[in-house]
C-alpha cells in the first residue's frame, strides 16, 4: 500500500461536487495556503452573523483564497468547446458555484492546517520558568559545591 499524505498538507487535484462521475471531469489544482497568505485571507472576512461560530467570507477574501490556492486546472473548456488554458484571466470564466466551492475547499485546507498547527505548538512550547524545568527539580541543582 502506497503512502498517502494528508489532505490539504501538499498540493491537490481537486473535483468539484458537479463534475465526479462526469467523463473528463474538470480538474483543479489546489495548492495550499501558507501561514501568511492564510492571514492575509483571514483579514479580509467578516465576524459570523450573531450565534453563529466562524467568519463570514467575503467576495475579496474568496478572490484571494483563489488566487493563491488555484494554480492549475485541466479538462475545462471555452464556450466553443476546445481546451481553456489556465490563466488568472480565465478564472473569472469559471461559473460562481464552482469558484465559491474551490475557494471554500481552500480556506477550510488552511483553517485545519493552522488549527494543527497551533495545537502542535501548544504542544511543543517550551518551559520558561526555570523552577519547572528538569535541571532544577534536579537535587542539588542551584547549589554550589
Amino acid at each position: 500500500m502506497a503512502l498517502r499524505a494528508l489532505t490539504g498538507l501538499v498540493p491537490e487535484w481537486y473535483t468539484p461536487e458537479e463534475e465526479r462521475g462526469a467523463n473528463n471531469a474538470a480538474e483543479f489544482y489546489l495548492t495550499p495556503l501558507t501561514r501568511l497568505q492564510f492571514i492575509e485571507v483571514m483579514s479580509l472576512c467578516l465576524p459570523a452573523p450573531d450565534g453563529q461560530v466562524g467568519v463570514a467570507m467575503t467576495y475579496k477574501a474568496r478572490e484571494l483564497a483563489l488566487q493563491y490556492g488555484l494554480t492549475d486546472w485541466k479538462n475545462v473548456e471555452d464556450k466553443d468547446g476546445g481546451s481553456l488554458p489556465f490563466s488568472r484571466d480565465n478564472v473569472g470564466t469559471i461559473p460562481g458555484e464552482i469558484l465559491n466551492e474551490l475557494s471554500g475547499k481552500i480556506i477550510e485546507d488552511a483553517s485545519v492546517l493552522e488549527a494543527d498547527r497551533k495545537k502542535s505548538s501548544l504542544q511543543l512550547k517550551s518551559v520558561d520558568n526555570e523552577n519547572d524545568s528538569i535541571a532544577a527539580s534536579a537535587s542539588g541543582a542551584g547549589t554550589a559545591t
